[in-house]
């Protein structure tokens, strides 16, 4: 029986097997890591890839390595030093130097050998732990961690019927999907007012000036991070975790999420780029959508506008719904897990959900506040876990 499987190859989960058998003293074949993907941080890769992202939103001492000060020496080393550049404030590093030093951890540490590939279908409490099943088979564990992020592309109505009418709409965060491969468009609309829209948008407006129009229902807003930076420390969680109430908890994380925003340095390279003609910008939001007969895609806007294009590219984020989907549903019904108001897990401090049965990610953020899933989150989540006993 392995000591901790878990659910979930991103970010979060090399993370915490990274930590839990280099801190935690974990034997490396008593960790497993189930993903449907066959290599690890394989779905992260992919999706920041598809965005053009140039620089990272978190600073330098968020990343997967053990210390905070670990991707900086790797890009003082020989192997990281020519891709060694980050962005002020904040020291943030570059993406190809995250790349290149999350790929050195997960070889360094043979954390790919961790991996399972395979789907997770249902849960089954054990006397001693639990099972896994999977597509694969059945893993059995004394712990089990859910590091499972949000997959479900938010499609508005209006989208999903150019969808069935055959337009040439994708959503960024589909499988399929990569601004390079996109067919050729003579004029491409991006709908979403976020930093994922706006850099898909940049990305398009610089391989086709003049042809890109960013849809956003919002007048652009511009900060740091998703959410203010005290929610790294105990400014803002203290508070948070003397918060008993439930809904009262969901209330403060909602309340400190910047949604729909973007860096300074991206707000500045979308002005310079929205100033030189490159890229239209359009204030208002689609209510209707129609595929024209040659098509055409035509998008009918809130105040008596349509906007025409031959191709449509959705940044319009993930549904808000808890991760996990019927099978998790399941779990939580069959062992009686304890949920919140709003669906999610209600865990303690230690992220355990019920004995030998814990969380991070999306999952844990009733217990570790707007920033569980991010970067900072995951290693918040590690911290947790090797308390585990």
């Amino acid at each position: 029986m392995l000591n901790w499987l878990i659910i979930g190859g991103g970010i979060h989960g090399t993370h915490v097997a990274h930590v839990l058998q280099q801190r935690g003293g974990v034997p490396r074949d008593r960790v497993a890591i189930l993903d449907p993907h066959p290599t690890l941080l394989a779905r992260w890769s992919r999706l920041t890839e598809a965005v053009e992202m140039d620089y990272l939103r978190s600073p330098n001492v968020h990343h997967i390595g053990l210390t905070p000060d670990d991707l900086d020496r790797f890009a003082r080393s020989p192997q990281g030093s020519y891709l060694r550049s980050y962005r002020d404030p904040y020291h943030r590093p570059a993406y190809l130097l995250f790349q290149a030093h999350a790929m050195h951890v997960v070889h360094t540490y043979r954390l790919d050998s961790c991996l399972r590939q395979g789907q997770a279908h249902k849960l089954i409490r054990l006397r001693t732990g639990w099972r896994v099943e999977t597509d694969q088979g059945a893993l059995e564990a004394r712990c089990v961690l859910l590091a499972i992020g949000r997959t479900e592309a938010a499609w508005p109505a209006w989208a999903r019927s150019l969808q069935a009418q055959g337009a040439n709409v994708h959503h960024c965060f589909a499988p399929t999907f990569h601004r390079n491969t996109l067919q050729t468009w003579q004029r491409v609309l991006v709908v979403g007012g976020g930093i994922t829209a706006v850099q898909i948008a940049l990305a398009l407006a610089q391989r086709r000036p003049g042809t890109v129009t960013l849809l956003s229902r919002h007048p652009l807003r511009r900060a740091h991070f998703d959410s203010p930076s005290c929610w790294n420390g105990p400014k803002c969680m203290t508070k948070f975790t003397h918060t008993r109430d439930y809904r009262k908890r969901r209330a403060l994380i909602q309340d400190a999420r910047h949604r729909g925003t973007m860096p300074h340095d991206v707000g500045r390279s979308l002005d310079e780029c929205l100033a030189s003609g490159a890229m239209n910008l359009v204030i208002n939001e689609a209510v209707a959508a129609q595929c024209e007969a040659d098509g055409t895609i035509a998008l009918h806007l809130e105040r008596d506008t349509t906007l025409r294009g031959d191709c449509l590219v959705l940044a319009t984020g993930f549904e808000r719904t808890r991760p996990g989907g019927d099978w998790l549903e399941q779990a939580i019904v069959t062992h009686d897990l304890p949920t919140a108001p709003c669906g999610y897990p209600i865990v303690d401090s230690t992220l355990c959900w019920t004995p030998g049965l814990y969380t991070c990610g999306p999952l844990a953020e009733l217990e570790l506040g707007p920033v569980a899933p991010n970067i900072s989150g995951a290693r918040r989540a590690a911290e947790r876990l090797l308390h585990v006993r």
